[in-house]
C-alpha cells in the first residue's frame, strides 16, 4: 500500500508540475520584430488613421524676429516676401516664406537667425 500511494503522490506533483509549466508559457508574438503579447492594452493605430497635427501657424510681421527680418530684407531672392504670409513651424523651429513669381512659388526656410536652411520651389503648370 505504501508503494501505491507514493505513486499518487508522485502523480499528484507531476501533475502540478505541468499546470505550472502551461501556466508559464510565453505568450509573446512578435510583429515587425517588436514582442506584442495577448495582455498588451495599447492599441495600435496605423499613422493614416491619425488626425493632422496643427504644427504650422501663420506669424504675424510684427512677431517676425529681428534676425529673420534683416535677412529677408536683405536677399534679392526674398524680394517680395512682404505681400506673402510667413509661417513658424513647431516641429523644425524654422519660419517659411513662400513667394509667388508667375507660375511658381518658392519656398524659404530660415532658422531663427535667419539662416537660409531650406528650399523648394513648385511650379504650377496650366496643362494640368
Amino acid at each position: 500500500m505504501k508503494l501505491q500511494s507514493v505513486f499518487i503522490y508522485i502523480s499528484i506533483i507531476l501533475m502540478l508540475a505541468a499546470f505550472q509549466v502551461k501556466a508559464q508559457s510565453d505568450s509573446t508574438a512578435y510583429v515587425h520584430g517588436l514582442p506584442v503579447s495577448e495582455d498588451d492594452t495599447v492599441a495600435v493605430f496605423p499613422q493614416s488613421d491619425l488626425g493632422p497635427q496643427e504644427n504650422i501657424v501663420a506669424v504675424p510681421e510684427s512677431q517676425i524676429p529681428k534676425k529673420v527680418k534683416k535677412a529677408l530684407r536683405k536677399g534679392d531672392q526674398y524680394e517680395g516676401w512682404q505681400g506673402s504670409t510667413v509661417y513658424y513651424d513647431k516641429n523644425t523651429h524654422l519660419y517659411l516664406v513662400e513667394i509667388k513669381r508667375g507660375n511658381a512659388s518658392r519656398i524659404y526656410g530660415l532658422d531663427e537667425s535667419g539662416r537660409p536652411v531650406t528650399y523648394d520651389e513648385v511650379s504650377k503648370n496650366d496643362d494640368q
